[in-house]
């Protein structure tokens, strides 16, 4: 899984169906586009620098977004290819990167980090389940920390395998303190370190082409303020996936 990241050359509307780009180096038909707050999903190869789009995807909300607004693709996997069963499972990493903005709106709008893997595939993750498939961390940057934050419980990040299974991590706010403090912080994410943990082996078969999405748990009081436009959350996640067809990692 790649990521690869441009910006909007034209303003686009609410409803519109194709958006223009600065590049579509990496851009291909099929993989996710995340503007803003909002999902889309390329429906096809793209014409110049057009690429057309099925908005509102994954139950992000369907706005409009001003030019130079950045996007950032992210390639789902190949499913096609049969697995080595002669070999260790493979792990795979996805990494998404927030801005300010996004970072604010967690609470209630949460974001794709591993797209859904198709039918009868399921993702298992190191965060949620504790199958260590690499190395799972969190990226911050941040010149201002935010505000309107619950203090009972300590906002948490939370982790979801699409509306299940779930686990939380950290005080996401003291994250930020740190990272006010030194301008960059990064933290390894390891299983132990997650306040709870709810994905089960047996509960695989219900959580077939589910995507791993992360939020904010930040009580009744909606999204958080502040911040600063510079702020910065990179995550990423490792994970294995599992098929349930012939019962083997792929």
């Amino acid at each position: 899984m790649a990521t690869v990241t441009t910006t909007l050359a034209l303003a686009c509307g609410m409803n519109d169906t194709d958006v223009k780009v600065t590049a579509t180096s990496g851009c291909a038909a099929g993989q996710y586009l995340y503007v803003e707050n909002e999902v889309m999903l390329q429906r096809a190869a793209a014409t110049g620098l057009w690429l057309p789009v099925r908005r509102g995807q994954e139950g992000s909300a369907q706005v409009a977004h001003a030019a130079g607004a950045t996007v950032t693709t992210q390639t789902a996997l190949d499913v096609t290819t049969a697995p080595d069963l002669t070999t260790e499972p493979t792990g795979y990493q996805a990494t998404v990167t927030l801005t300010d903005a996004q970072i604010k709106a967690l609470p209630t709008t949460p974001v794709i980090v591993v797209p859904a893997p198709g039918e009868n595939r399921v993702i298992v993750t190191g965060v949620i389940l504790g199958d260590p498939a690499g190395d799972s961390t969190l990226t911050l940057s941040a010149a201002a920390n935010y505000t309107n934050i619950t203090s009972s419980p300590v906002p948490m990040l939370r982790f979801r395998l699409g509306s299940g299974a779930y686990a939380n991590y950290y005080n996401i706010q003291e994250a930020f303190t740190y990272a006010v403090q030194w301008g960059e912080v990064v933290w390894p994410m390891g299983y132990n370190d997650f306040a709870s943990g709810g994905q089960n082996y047996d509960d695989l078969p219900t959580q077939s082409n589910q995507p791993v999405k992360i939020s904010i748990v930040n009580g009744a009081l909606g999204n958080w303020t502040g911040g600063h436009a510079s702020n910065q959350l990179i995550v990423t996640v490792a994970y294995r996936v599992y098929d349930l067809t012939t019962d083997q990692y792929v």
